[in-house]
């Protein structure tokens, strides 16, 4: 909410006086004022939304963005296993056999080590001892350090499921 506040900090007044100056208009500003108005709402969601975003909704966006989107088809034998998942699904998710997450080890979790390319990982970098190519595989490009840290802090601190639910994003509206 901080955030918010920083990028909004009159929002209220703004948004009383222009509803006091809807009701006073005739019907051709009085809609181009509710579109305004929409607008403004729409710019604040999406703040408020980042601001309130749980971590494991981040971490699937870090995993979607790593392959090109949340609607990229992943061509990998594994898909995007990720979108589906509950929070608790995906800390017991298994492939190949081997759980994903080893909740309170981000560093020895498997899908840490693929998206760092570590053993058993790497094969397209040249790592000793790997079998698999990294995450995301194909020629995409690498997760930045910092989005792949922000995922082993999360399991580093037991996969926590926090009660705030984020704000849906929505399109802004049409002019």
């Amino acid at each position: 909410m901080p955030q918010a506040r920083r990028l909004f900090p009159d929002f209220s007044g703004v948004l009383t006086t222009t509803v006091r100056d809807v009701l006073d208009r005739d019907p051709s500003t009085r809609r181009r004022l509710l579109r305004d108005t929409g607008k403004a709402l729409t710019h604040l969601t999406h703040a408020l939304g980042e601001a309130a975003m749980n971590r494991f909704l981040q971490v699937k966006e870090i995993l979607d963005g790593a392959v090109g989107g949340p609607t990229a088809p992943v061509g990998a034998f594994h898909g995007a296993f990720w979108r589906e998942l509950t929070r608790d699904e995906f800390m017991t998710f298994e492939l190949l056999g081997s759980p994903i997450v080893t909740v309170g080890d981000g560093d020895g979790s498997t899908i840490i080590k693929a998206l760092r390319g570590q053993a058993p990982f790497g094969t397209d970098l040249g790592t000793p001892e790997a079998t698999m190519p990294r995450m995301p595989a194909g020629g995409l490009d690498p997760v930045p350090d910092e989005q792949i840290s922000v995922i082993a802090a999360w399991i580093d601190d037991s996969c926590p499921a926090e009660d705030e639910q984020p704000l849906r994003r929505t399109a802004p509206l049409d002019e």
